[in-house]
């Protein structure tokens, strides 16, 4: 499947907005329900003290970014491009914290026998089975996959970060025992898809 072009274009401006400035690209949903989306520059995201609420990357690997409900927003915090990065990098990055920005946990099902490996490690990270589009729905049915794994979880951050696994997603859940459980989510599909679509 194709990605939409309106997602792409969304992708485009938020890059630019990131790029052009230090200050926040908004984009609102057109559905009122859903929160406002606020993409932010890893410079500003570090200023405000969200940056210091993803988790630590794994060895080997590094971050792209990530996505946390914080003051009422979605925030996406972009690929930081000061740090060694490889050329589609800061797109998947991006495109994920977009991905996750559309998860909630009312309407974003999955069944148990979908959700393949244990997630504990990034070799095992959970690769979801059965998606109509993948290229859509991987980062949300990942985050679906974590609380069925961890029942009673409630999805806090998700961080974007690739290495010997390819791109993966950390997801954190807040389980109520005070420790977050960070869950390792395959997100190869989309990522794949949307360099083809950028013509790599």
């Amino acid at each position: 499947m194709v990605i939409r072009q309106g997602l792409i274009c969304a992708l485009t401006i938020a890059l630019a907005g990131c790029a052009s400035s230090g200050t926040q690209a908004r984009a609102t949903n057109s559905s009122p329900a859903q929160p406002l989306v606020t993409v932010t520059t890893p410079s500003l995201a570090k200023s405000e003290g969200t940056a210091d609420l993803l988790p630590p990357v794994p060895t080997g690997y590094r971050g792209l970014g990530g996505a946390l409900a914080y003051g009422g927003s979605m925030n996406i915090i972009a690929t930081d491009v000061s740090a060694p990065q490889q050329k589609y990098d800061t797109h998947v990055g991006l495109l994920h914290g977009m991905a996750v920005a559309g998860y909630s946990e009312e309407k974003t099902f999955v069944r148990k026998e979908d959700c393949e490996g244990t997630g504990e490690t990034p070799q095992t990270a959970i690769k979801v089975q059965g998606l109509k589009d993948a290229s859509v729905e991987e980062v949300a049915a990942g985050i679906a996959c974590a609380r069925l794994l961890h029942p009673g979880g409630h999805w806090r951050i998700s961080q974007a970060i690739a290495g010997e696994q390819g791109y993966l997603s950390q997801v954190v859940l807040d389980d109520g025992s005070g420790t977050p459980v960070i869950v390792y989510t395959d997100i190869n599909r989309m990522a794949k898809q949307l360099i083809q679509e950028l013509g790599g």
